[in-house]
């Protein structure tokens, strides 16, 4: 709930929430701190305002109760940083999301992982080799992670848990909203196979510059990244 509340602030971008986990460790300590403080980390004038405020409107944890609930009822959770099953690749990289929704088994998220990415209007031959590459790396014993794209993404995630593996796909959207439609199954047995992964809030759809963001934490989780076929100028290359 902290958390929720925490990412629900306005002008107290993922940037700055950044900070605040590195410096203060816990989503309980950030909310102990005053937000005139924050001020060390690059907060704005208009961040500490809202933050100040918020500690002391009943209807942000209100609405933060509501989003623990629905989250709950999907049988997902919420990681911070600081969090023990944070995975700790993405810690790494140069702009980490302070906060992962997930839903699904989250220890996968730490465990080795292959990204097999590529075009969403894949050619037959491209389609092929991502499941005869994603199945040949699942049965080695690596987990395959993707954007649950059609094409070579989608065909990566069937391939992995047909071969008895499992995948893991990053969302451009809020764990709630399965995008492409098409793939809501194919969500679903992720699900029960490995785990769905977002750093947005519920309810939010795929707006376009999602996706390059969904894609660093793809590339940032996994030991490597497979692009099987993508266009020069695509998000995959």
């Amino acid at each position: 709930q902290l958390c929720l509340a925490l990412h629900s602030i306005p002008h107290v971008g993922d940037t700055l929430l950044a900070r605040l986990f590195a410096h203060y460790g816990t989503p309980q300590l950030i909310w102990d701190s005053k937000p005139a403080q924050w001020t060390t980390l690059g907060a704005s004038a208009k961040a500490i305002h809202c933050a100040h405020t918020a500690l002391q409107n009943p209807k942000v944890w209100a609405a933060a109760q509501e989003q623990s609930d629905q989250l709950a009822d999907m049988g997902a959770q919420v990681l911070a940083m600081s969090d023990a099953a944070y995975p700790v690749l993405l810690r790494t990289i140069y702009d980490p999301p302070p906060l992962l929704y997930v839903r699904g088994k989250a220890a996968l998220l730490s465990e080795a992982q292959l990204a097999v990415v590529g075009s969403r209007k894949a050619s037959p031959a491209g389609r092929r080799a991502a499941r005869t590459l994603a199945a040949g790396a699942a049965r080695a014993g690596l987990h395959i992670s993707s954007g649950l794209a059609l094409g070579i993404d989608g065909e990566a995630h069937r391939a992995a848990l047909d071969a008895g593996g499992a995948s893991i796909a990053i969302m451009a959207t809020g764990i709630d909203r399965v995008y492409p439609a098409k793939h809501r199954n194919l969500a679903q047995e992720i699900v029960s196979n490995g785990c769905l992964v977002t750093e947005f809030a519920l309810g939010v759809g795929p707006d376009r510059f999602r996706f390059p963001r969904r894609n660093r934490i793809l590339s940032g989780m996994s030991l490597g990244v497979l692009v099987v076929e993508a266009a020069l100028r695509s998000g995959s290359s």
